[in-house]
């Protein structure tokens, strides 16, 4: 009887324990040179998410498979050193970063050039896709974008 007790105390404990874990985050940083309109997007495990700028705050929700995708390629690209700065003519000089257990990777927008290129491209696939969810300001509307930066149709 002490022995089934005994476990099943250890079951309640591990369970409390594992509720009470808190999600992982994660934290994209964007901003450009002389622009007030830097942002942070925090990202939890969960799939909450908010973004923060001089224009406000905004809290939104990430769907489950964006946000597993971010944390994976996370991992994958571990304590790796990704590219540091690489030449961009504005206005596209924007420099996006992401905080993560301490680690600040590179700017994600810069070509690979660390150990595991793939590992560099997931994450910023998983970046750009969360800034596109994200919105204004970390991605400027098609409509507000000079007329020589609008993408071809």
């Amino acid at each position: 009887m002490g022995t089934v007790r005994s476990r099943f105390f250890t079951a309640c404990a591990a369970i409390v324990l594992i509720a009470a874990t808190p999600p992982d985050s994660a934290v994209i940083l964007g901003s450009r040179p002389n622009d007030a309109n830097a942002y942070q997007i925090a990202v939890g495990s969960d799939g909450s998410a908010s973004i923060t700028s001089a224009s406000g705050f905004r809290a939104f929700t990430l769907p489950e498979a964006v946000v597993k995708h971010l944390f994976a390629a996370l991992a994958a690209s571990g304590k790796d050193s990704m590219s540091g700065a690489c030449a961009k003519k504005a206005p596209f000089d924007a420099t996006i970063r992401v905080r993560w257990n301490g680690w600040v990777s590179g700017d994600v927008t810069c070509p690979p050039s660390e150990p595991d290129p793939v590992a560099a491209v997931a994450l910023n696939n998983a970046v750009m896709r969360i800034i596109v969810l994200a919105g204004p300001p970390a991605a400027t509307p098609r409509s507000q974008l000079p007329p020589e930066d609008q993408p071809p149709n």
